[in-house]
């Protein structure tokens, strides 16, 4: 099993197990999101929690299908300790860079796809060809931009609860990965 599926796995095991205890009466995303370093409501564990934690069966459910579709390619290019490393370190960039703007907790992997998704731009650039997960490399290239600005515009204008700036720092954490880094990339 690839380092993305394992990945998906465990969100999908970690949703399972909160809501288990949500219909028991416990919020455990109130001890696994991720609480500002100078929160009283901070723990260390929680740098790594956050990112296999989701709020509903929608920020799962999206998150985990724009994670396998964006991950496709890019598993191509990362071996599995490497597909590793960028989940759990554009999870804790773009969340801690977050956290410095806002007081609010932060959970989800959301950041982590956006980064997924920066990567896969980067190292799929538009043609005709169609990718392997079924989506042509056009019609991606275009979701991402469009999604990307998006976020960069919501999190100018919009004050919901959406951690819309950490996906935008995702995101450039993925585009700076991929150019930083294209020459140490197991070759297909």
């Amino acid at each position: 099993m690839s380092a993305v599926k394992k990945i998906i796995l465990i969100n999908l095991v970690v949703y399972g197990i909160t809501f288990l205890f949500f219909l028991n009466g416990l919020y455990l995303n109130n001890i696994l999101a991720l609480y500002p370093i100078f929160s009283d409501n901070f723990s260390p564990y929680q740098l790594i929690t956050h990112i296999f934690s989701h709020s509903t069966p929608l920020h799962l459910f999206s998150n985990m299908i724009l994670l396998l579709i964006f991950s496709t390619k890019i598993e191509e290019k990362l071996s599995d300790k490497q597909s590793w490393n960028f989940y759990l370190l554009s999870g804790l960039l773009s969340s801690g860079v977050y956290c410095l703007f806002s007081e609010s907790p932060i959970i989800g992997a959301s950041g982590c796809v956006f980064a997924f998704m920066g990567f896969y731009l980067i190292n799929n650039p538009i043609s005709n060809l169609r990718s392997y997960s079924g989506i042509s490399k056009a019609f991606a290239s275009c979701f991402i931009i469009f999604s990307f600005i998006t976020e960069l515009w919501d999190s100018i204008f919009t004050t919901d609860d959406i951690a819309h700036l950490c996906h935008v720092f995702g995101f450039c954490f993925g585009i700076f990965y991929a150019l930083r880094n294209k020459s140490k990339f197991v070759q297909p």
